[in-house]
């Protein structure tokens, strides 16, 4: 845990091998992505997740066009936010453990980018995100070795949040037989 993988840092210097991309539009594009957050409600670490994919990206695909990078920061949103499916803080009548919390649809997202990229756009951009960014390939899934996914490094906060989630259901299901 404490000496995290190279694999999963992007190339300091990445921003030379782009040259339609200046530092000033990835702060403009992580500021919107810093929006989007807010308003669909993600988790701060949502929003981390998806940054790193974005560089990570960035760093092995040079050449992104101009037109290109607001696709691919909600595409890797869209991404991350699969990693981390959050509640709505504000919907008071979702109870967590009694029906399955889904992440938001690509539509979703599109519609945010004031239909700057399509659903359809988003999704083959997060496909491509996986192939490059996250050593996913189309020949990973295997009958004998599974799937054989890097997708990210296990934290102290992703081993607690997963066993906080597992007790939660385990007292949940506890409580629901004792009632019975």
């Amino acid at each position: 845990l404490q000496n995290p993988d190279p694999a999963y840092f992007p190339n300091p210097s990445y921003l030379a091998q782009q040259p339609n991309i200046t530092g000033q539009m990835r702060a403009t594009l992580i500021d919107w992505m810093i929006e989007v957050c807010q308003d669909f409600h993600l988790k701060r670490d949502t929003l981390y997740i998806a940054v790193n994919y974005l560089d990570r990206y960035f760093s092995v695909v040079p050449n992104v066009d101009i037109k290109d990078i607001q696709c691919v920061g909600a595409s890797c949103l869209y991404l991350a936010s699969k990693m981390e499916v959050t509640l709505n803080p504000f919907d008071s009548d979702i109870n967590p453990f009694d029906q399955e919390v889904q992440p938001q649809k690509a539509s979703e997202f599109a519609k945010i980018t004031d239909d700057v990229c399509t659903a359809e756009q988003i999704t083959q951009m997060e496909l491509q995100i996986c192939k490059v960014t996250l050593s996913f390939s189309d020949h990973s899934l295997t009958p004998t070795l599974g799937l054989e996914v890097q997708v990210d490094p296990v934290t102290l906060y992703t081993l607690a949040n997963s066993y906080m989630t597992f007790w939660d259901k385990f007292v949940n299901n506890c409580l629901n037989a004792a009632s019975v």
